[in-house]
């Protein structure tokens, strides 16, 4: 049997990465983001919707599966015409709930598709990577995944704009007989614009 770990409070960061979202867009004001390049970073929820092999067990070598736990993830990138953009990006995920259970990376490339040009502007983004999970109690993992989610980014001025949305990510351990796993993700942060042309 499969233990489990007890709730983490990635719930409560979901919902207040949906808050503070709403709240920043409120402010978005200024033009659509022009080509250029850009700095941001992110915090929220990471949510395990079905289990997930992570690669770490307890002591009694019972596998155990990662509920979720917040997220905080560094992006560079480059937006090079109205409508498409590119970005690659690291985060971090403390993987612990009532006991240590290790660190988790996450490993992101990202095309980022403006669906509508505004203030505030819709973006598809579809991309890939992989999780690492390591160092800690029970053992390690490096699972690909792949990913899509939407997001929605509004710019304050010629130089900041603040992103806030949900992606849907698929992973697969490097074990052959492990199934895919659902994860959820819903993050608010911003993106600092630079070497846009005056």
């Amino acid at each position: 049997m499969r233990a489990r770990l007890v709730p983490s409070p990635a719930p409560l960061a979901v919902l207040s990465a949906v808050a503070i979202t709403i709240a920043l867009l409120t402010a978005a004001h200024g033009a659509p983001v022009p080509p250029s390049n850009h700095i941001g970073i992110a915090a929220g929820g990471h949510l395990v919707v079905t289990d997930w092999e992570a690669g770490l067990s307890d002591a009694a070598g019972q596998p155990l599966s990662p509920e979720g736990n917040g997220l905080f993830r560094l992006r560079l990138g480059r937006q090079f015409n109205s409508w498409f953009g590119a970005e690659a990006a690291l985060g971090y995920m403390p993987l612990d709930a009532g006991e240590t259970l290790g660190t988790g990376l996450i490993y992101d490339g990202d095309l980022l598709i403006n669906l509508k040009q505004g203030p505030v502007m819709p973006l598809l983004i579809l991309g890939g990577g992989a999780y690492h999970v390591f160092d800690g109690k029970g053992g390690s993992d490096l699972d690909w995944q792949f990913h899509y989610g939407f997001e929605l980014r509004g710019t304050i001025n010629r130089r900041l704009a603040v992103r806030g949305g949900l992606r849907h990510t698929f992973a697969d351990s490097l074990e052959a007989d492990q199934d895919l796993s659902n994860h959820i993700e819903v993050t608010v942060g911003f993106d600092v614009l630079f070497g846009a042309a005056d």
